[in-house]
């Protein structure tokens, strides 16, 4: 693990060396760089594309995102990985989707002021060795954020402004269904699979989502990955389950966290 964290924090290193010493190459003046990139996506490119008088700049920079966000989910809904087996696989798609975003809004900071490059990285690194952020969801969207906040720094207000809108809507949209793990015990061996598909009925009735339960014979209990609206607590489901699974296949209902 030390050696995977210090391989990823050399070439992360190389890779904004790369990228700052192709920057000084250039000899561009930072002033001038910055002065440029204000005129694109500054105050007052915001002002018209608010005004409607010029939604050129505005339309470009949506366009970029979008197709990040399309691009993502391209990959991030792939049959072939998206197997929704644990509450992880369900959080994946959220987590490609929204680096994807990061992705796209660092390359507009850094093609227009490359050497912004080596203070992304540095905020990058403080967050992957100095702060607790828990799963990488959360940690996409702290970086997601801190984006956000350099485009506001940077005095960027098209990106601030449009990019935090665009976060909202992305935000909503993949959180609309949250990931719950349910496991059914104490299950009687012999009528498992009609157990399995009775609870099944019923998660379904609720609008939950799930793939195939596993159902383990020998200790008598089935696991399923829920993917549900947010409104919906588990006290509700267990409820609705206790009330139409019929007593000869009724087991425990648990909800252990993973």
């Amino acid at each position: 693990m030390r050696r995977s964290r210090r391989f990823t924090f050399s070439l992360g290193l190389s890779i904004a060396l790369g990228a700052a010493s192709s920057a000084f190459a250039q000899a561009r003046d930072p002033v001038k760089q910055l002065e440029d990139a204000r005129a694109i996506f500054g105050e007052k490119p915001l002002v018209q594309a608010i005004q409607f008088e010029d939604w050129k700049p505005a339309g470009k920079f949506l366009l970029v995102v979008i197709a990040a966000i399309a691009v993502g989910a391209f990959l991030a809904y792939h049959p072939f990985v998206n197997k929704k087996a644990t509450l992880e696989d369900l959080d994946q798609p959220k987590i490609i989707i929204t680096y994807t975003v990061v992705g796209a809004l660092v390359a507009i900071v850094v093609a227009h002021i490359p050497e912004m490059g080596f203070a992304i990285f540095g905020i990058g690194a403080l967050m992957r060795f100095r702060t607790e952020l828990g799963a990488a969801k959360e940690t996409g969207r702290v970086i997601l954020a801190t984006m956000l906040g350099v485009a506001c720094g940077l005095e960027f207000w098209l990106v601030a402004v449009f990019g935090a809108l665009v976060a909202w809507i992305l935000v909503a949209a993949l959180e609309a269904r949250k990931g719950m793990r349910m496991v059914v015990r104490s299950v009687n061996t012999v009528s498992i699979a009609q157990s399995a598909e009775v609870y099944g009925r019923v998660l379904q009735a609720l609008g939950c989502r799930f793939s195939t339960p596993r159902k383990n014979s020998s200790k008598g209990q089935i696991a399923f990955v829920l993917r549900v609206r947010r409104s919906l607590e588990p006290e509700a489901i267990e409820a609705r389950c206790n009330a139409e699974v019929p007593k000869e296949l009724r087991g425990t209902v648990d909800w252990p966290e993973e």
